[in-house]
């Protein structure tokens, strides 16, 4: 049963046809084919199911850890302010 604003997603997504086809007709959809139409990032065997997520795990926990590094520096509050302002960062002195 779709919710939490699926059906939508799944017109976005998926267009029309296969959003209502999804929708009202209730069959599963094997992951192969989820991956191929764009719902899902990747596939995975069972057996690579957790040596997958775990190397996902790790390499989103090095990234958090670079960010502790580097959301200090002043670098990283020009790009913030430059951001909304639309315009380039400068670069601070050297």
């Amino acid at each position: 049963m779709p919710d939490v604003g699926s059906t939508w997603l799944y017109q976005c997504l998926l267009g029309s046809g296969r959003a209502t086809a999804l929708t009202l007709l209730g069959d599963k959809l094997p992951a192969d084919k989820a991956a191929a139409w764009g719902l899902v990032w990747d596939c995975v065997g069972d057996a690579e199911l957790m040596p997958r997520a775990l190397a996902t795990a790790r390499q989103l926990a090095c990234e958090a850890e670079r960010q502790r590094m580097l959301i200090d520096r002043p670098e990283f509050a020009e790009g913030v302010a430059a951001f909304p302002a639309k315009r380039p960062p400068t670069s601070p002195p050297r």
